[in-house]
């Protein structure tokens, strides 16, 4: 590694608390630390949507990670990606989802496998927009029974007023994790619907690996006790098993490794599905 990111590594080992050998039981001796703090020693601008973040508004996962990945390592730092915010209560994600409608963000659909309307909430159908040269396409237009086609890409017709609340009862009936919404400079921003925790601490211990083990509030930068350690190392290390694929694809193509543990629930993950789709095509 070349003598500028072994200086940016040592900063970062003092300014965790990581112990001298950075093996893979290597934890961090602090669980947060003051983002002027982290910016000052790892020369690092502003985190992003730093005028969003409030003690009860959190941005976490991989845009953090990117933000602390700056200047790391070559491949470490990803230009694109979405913004995730966390929220304690559905009350705290409207509130915020207002907030972000009226400073010009626009409405792109809410992340469910299934297909709703988003003013009424009953079952639509999708309207396939076709071929779309871009970089972010506009959510497919939505045939509602009730409410017509709804195109919300069509920002002076979308009716934003009429955007469906959730409750508790439609985010289990639809699976909804979340709110996306675009923003004026082309971010997707995801206000999650599922994951209310009310802490930071249960923020953490939900993450699905530890390399996005990195939560920011208004103050802070939280992190889980082995972020910073396989971060560095380039590893991956599963905490929660309630992932998926592309998940893990996505960080195995900016360079991480599995550690030998993760790499076995991925071996019998896919044995599983495999499986599973072997039988259904026996069965058909």
């Amino acid at each position: 590694m070349m003598n500028s990111l072994s200086h940016r590594e040592q900063a970062i080992r003092e300014l965790a608390q990581l112990p001298p050998r950075l093996h893979r039981r290597a934890q961090a001796g602090k669980t947060r630390v003051p983002i002027a703090e982290v910016r000052r020693i790892l020369d690092l601008p502003e985190p992003p949507y730093r005028e969003s973040l409030a003690a009860d508004r959190w941005l976490a996962g991989g845009a953090v990670m990117r933000w602390l990945s700056r200047d790391l390592d070559s491949g470490s730092s990803e230009q694109s990606g979405d913004y995730d915010f966390f929220l304690p209560t559905l009350e705290a994600v409207h509130r915020f989802c207002d907030e972000l409608l009226a400073s010009g963000c626009t409405f792109r659909c809410f992340r469910s496998p299934r297909i709703f309307c988003p003013l009424c909430g009953g079952p639509g159908t999708l309207v396939p927009r076709g071929r779309w040269e871009g970089s972010l396409p506009p959510a497919d237009p939505i045939r509602c029974p009730e409410c017509g086609v709804i195109d919300t890409s069509d920002v002076g017709n979308f009716p934003v007023e009429r955007l469906l609340r959730l409750t508790p009862e439609l985010i289990r009936e639809y699976r909804i994790w979340a709110i996306e919404l675009v923003s004026s400079q082309g971010h997707r921003i995801h206000l999650s619907a599922r994951a209310l925790k009310p802490t930071i601490e249960q923020m953490l211990a939900g993450a699905d690996f530890s390399i996005v083990q990195f939560v920011l509030d208004h103050e802070f930068l939280h992190f889980g006790a082995y972020a910073w350690t396989d971060l560095l190392r380039r590893r991956m290390r599963l905490i929660n098993p309630d992932t998926t694929y592309l998940r893990v694809r996505k960080f195995l193509g900016l360079g991480f490794r599995p550690y030998a543990g993760t790499a076995l629930w991925l071996l019998l993950r896919g044995v599983r599905l495999f499986t599973w789709r072997l039988y259904r095509r026996l069965r058909s």
